[in-house]
């Protein structure tokens, strides 16, 4: 058979030997008989072969590991028509359609669940949240409904899979409740040091960290590592994601030097397992840059989040999701190193790429306007400070609790602006609410909480001389 190159490609690179594959005539067949007044066993039957067609087009390319994102690099044209394809028969998968008619399918549909799961991975990794939801819930409706996958290890994997598509769509209070749900499945099929079980450890440890709880997410981390320890190699590719997310979570709690001490042994793994162009390197490289820039080390920060955008640029191109965190780090260190307009350029980049991966109210857009709020506030330009401090702190409200930190950052930065702008009444209000939040979550002593106090108090010393000259 004679593969043809065409404009709607499903995966190969421009390098000898690469085989590019026709799909639109698939999409464009299950489309059709979907729009046509098909009886819906013809529809099913067509929709079963897509399915056959697309996951055999994965397993017969032997460039795909499933467990490494990397490798997925040259199948980016493949998710557009995935997305179509789920968006369109969704509506097929019903309960009943199980129930009602199994044999339905030109094969047996309890192959649906390993499917599904596939390809829900291909669009998580390239950022197509919504499509990789519909796959993974879909996956979930299979294992828990088809015989032969009712038990608790694949619905463990069904959940697993769905929290971290919430994960990366900031719903965090439902990342961790699917992942506690997995973890509940494996530990009633496994041992507790069993690997899948270190798996939701290490997936807890990221939601908890999220929800600013540093401790428990150490807690979880710990466990982990101390599983996958015993279990693997010192020098497995799991033992390095343990490090780099204690990394992380040291950096949290402020153990700078223990952060970078676990970083640097993540990265040391990782660059011997994966060569120096890895996504994974570049995640390192991500949190190294994160690590200095807290040791105060701003430029040789940027060197390593420059690093991690050169890895990330090449694998994905710009307006990757991946990439638009490289860019909010880097717009980060450029702003304290007062090259604002390389700040802005960045976080404008970033706040492009986040607002067309995630939409308006995610926490990485939040994040970008905070810091554009910085920015702009350097360059003068109050009124557009205001306005993203005011997205900023309407995202956070949304998706955090009230008394988080990131939301009483963001009313100290409206205070600042507020001040500036000679609304001292707003001003206080904002300062209040900051000093609120930081008092229940850093303590009385912390220099955070005296930043704000002192603020409040310049505040009042200014309100009150307006009020003595009011009088005079």
């Amino acid at each position: 058979m004679t593969i043809q190159r065409c404009s709607l490609l499903l995966f190969g690179a421009e390098e000898e030997g690469s085989a590019y594959i026709r799909v639109h005539q698939i999409v464009s067949d299950v489309i059709e008989s979907l729009i046509r007044d098909f009886p819906k066993t013809q529809q099913f039957q067509t929709v079963d072969a897509a399915v056959v067609s697309f996951t055999q087009l994965l397993d017969d390319d032997l460039s795909i590991k499933w467990l490494d994102l990397d490798s997925f690099k040259y199948t980016e044209h493949l998710v557009p028509h995935l997305k179509t394809f789920i968006t369109k028969c969704k509506h097929l998968f019903h309960e009943r359609d199980i129930y009602q008619d199994p044999k339905s399918s030109t094969r047996n549909v309890q192959n649906y669940w390993s499917s599904f799961t596939k390809l829900g991975r291909m669009c998580y990794v390239h950022g197509v949240f919504d499509a990789a939801m519909k796959y993974f819930s879909l996956a979930l409706q299979f294992a828990q409904c088809v015989d032969d996958y009712n038990h608790d290890e694949y619905v463990a994997d069904c959940y697993s899979n769905l929290a971290s598509v919430h994960g990366d769509l900031g719903d965090v209070d439902r990342a961790r409740e699917y992942h506690e749900h997995a973890l509940s499945g494996y530990l009633k099929m496994f041992d507790t040091e069993h690997l899948d079980v270190a798996k939701c450890y290490n997936n807890l440890a990221v939601e908890h960290r999220k929800l600013n709880d540093p401790e428990q997410a150490k807690e979880y981390q710990e466990s982990a590592l101390t599983i996958r320890l015993k279990k693997l190699d010192p020098d497995h590719l799991d033992v390095a994601t343990c490090y780099s997310n204690l990394a992380l979570i040291h950096r949290d709690l402020g153990n700078l030097e223990q952060a970078k001490e676990y970083c640097d042994r993540a990265l040391a793994i990782r660059l011997k397992k994966l060569g120096p162009d890895h996504l994974n390197v570049a995640n390192c490289y991500n949190t190294l840059g994160l690590v200095h820039y807290h040791l105060g080390n701003r430029e040789q920060a940027k060197e390593y989040h420059h690093r991690a955008l050169a890895i990330v640029l090449k694998k994905f191109g710009p307006d990757h999701l991946y990439v638009a965190r490289c860019y909010i780090n880097l717009g980060s260190v450029h702003h304290d190193l007062e090259n604002l307009e390389q700040a802005k350029e960045y976080c404008d980049r970033a706040l492009a790429a986040g607002l067309k991966n995630l939409g308006p109210d995610d926490l990485d857009v939040a994040t970008c306007c905070s810091i554009l709020g910085s920015v702009h506030h350097d360059l003068g330009n109050l009124e557009q400070e205001k306005e993203y401090c005011d997205r900023a702190l309407a995202i956070r409200l949304k998706k955090l609790d009230p008394d988080h930190l990131d939301v009483g950052d963001c009313y100290s930065s409206l205070g600042l602006v507020h001040r500036a702008l000679g609304n001292l009444e707003h001003a206080n209000v904002c300062q209040k609410h900051a000093l609120t939040i930081r008092l229940k979550k850093l303590g009385p002593n912390h220099r955070d909480v005296s930043t704000v106090q002192h603020e409040l108090s310049q505040l009042q010393h200014m309100m009150d001389s307006i009020f003595h000259c009011t009088i005079l």
